[in-house]
């Protein structure tokens, strides 16, 4: 099964990777107008920075602004244990390249704090900042490839089973191009949960 998705992690990505650039933009649009009427009954609201092959949906960020919403995004707090958060953002400026190249929030005081813990999240929690971190109620999944059950093909980390596993009251919405729906379904394991709804464009 593990050789089974790591055959169709590279067949999506270099798919992902043959997209034209100009298409992909009026796509990351539609997903915005059509994310922006799922997140209004949600006051925190998980999302993601895209990389090279992702839906981009960072406008959410001004528009959670405009319309008084909390957005957050994710951070790998536990490297070797596969563990990520989520830590509120109200700017871009507060983005940095983080774990893997990954764009993540800025968490400079956590990361010295790393030094002593392998679990930055535990440090941080007695900080004046804490308030921070919380789970969202609502998240805005990336990946690869879904299918029509709703299960998602992700690069392998486990980041998100395990988030979701830790706080299986968040609701979920996958976002993708209808080129990464796949016909059959995914090969799919006791943790995988399916989202509980996907966007495709």
């Amino acid at each position: 099964m593990d050789k089974n998705k790591a055959a169709l992690r590279k067949e999506y990505r270099w798919r992902l990777l043959q997209q034209d650039r100009d298409i992909s933009k009026r796509l990351n649009l539609r997903v915005f107008i059509r994310l922006t009427k799922l997140c209004k009954p949600y006051k925190r609201v998980g999302i993601y920075a895209a990389n090279d092959v992702e839906i981009d949906v960072s406008k959410l960020l001004s528009w959670g602004r405009i319309t008084g919403k909390n957005l957050y995004y994710p951070v790998v707090t536990n490297a070797k244990g596969g563990k990520m958060d989520f830590f509120l953002v109200d700017t871009r400026l507060q983005l940095s390249s983080g774990y893997k190249s990954i764009v993540e929030p800025k968490l400079c005081t956590f990361r010295r704090l790393a030094m002593y813990s392998d679990n930055i999240y535990e440090r941080a929690r007695t900080t004046k900042d804490s308030w921070r971190f919380s789970a969202p109620e609502l998240l805005i999944v990336p990946g690869l490839a879904f299918d029509k059950q709703g299960y998602r093909l992700g690069y392998g980390g486990g980041f998100y089973d395990r988030y979701l596993a830790r706080y299986p009251q968040v609701k979920t919405i996958g976002v993708c191009r209808r080129s990464q729906i796949v016909s059959g379904r995914l090969p799919i394991e006791t943790f995988d949960r399916p989202m509980d709804k996907v966007i495709c464009v």
